[in-house]
């Protein structure tokens, strides 16, 4: 999977749209793990940048990184899971972990984050650098009526 191109759907269409505009021939391959690392690469920069974790809603040539932005957090949580667990990297779902500590009241495809099919739980930070902040302590979400119980 690490050389292959997506060939199907509006993916496969913007694809073809660059192929041509690039001047890439079906012949020349893309080494898309490159890219891929790259941008892993650039999102834990993002999130070391911050002091809360969270990561930033931007860079600037002339000022650096800005600020955690929790909306963009809540974004990037669930691509950065699913690469870690696809690619083997345990340090890149802690760093989502990490991160979704600054997404309290964020959304992800409708649902909010702590809610998701994706986990059974979700543990959220109330320091007083998060944006929702009691000073210290925190709080953990699940769906799962045996964990709660515990």
């Amino acid at each position: 999977m690490a050389n292959s191109s997506p060939t199907v759907g509006r993916v496969g269409a913007y694809t073809l749209v660059l192929r041509d505009k690039l001047n890439f021939s079906r012949t020349n391959r893309v080494d898309w793990q490159v890219h891929m690392d790259g941008a892993i690469d650039w999102l834990c920069r993002a999130q070391d940048a911050t002091d809360d974790r969270g990561f930033s809603r931007s860079f600037h040539v002339m000022n650096g990184w800005d600020a955690s932005y929790p909306e963009t957090t809540g974004y990037i949580i669930p691509t950065v899971i699913k690469y870690g667990k696809r690619y083997g990297r345990p340090d890149l779902v802690r760093r989502a972990i990490e991160a979704a500590a600054h997404a309290t009241g964020t959304r992800y495809h409708g649902r909010m984050i702590g809610c998701s099919a994706t986990s059974t739980l979700a543990c959220f930070s109330f320091y007083a650098n998060k944006n929702l902040t009691t000073g210290e302590g925190g709080m953990i979400t699940t769906d799962d009526d045996e964990l709660a119980d515990r």
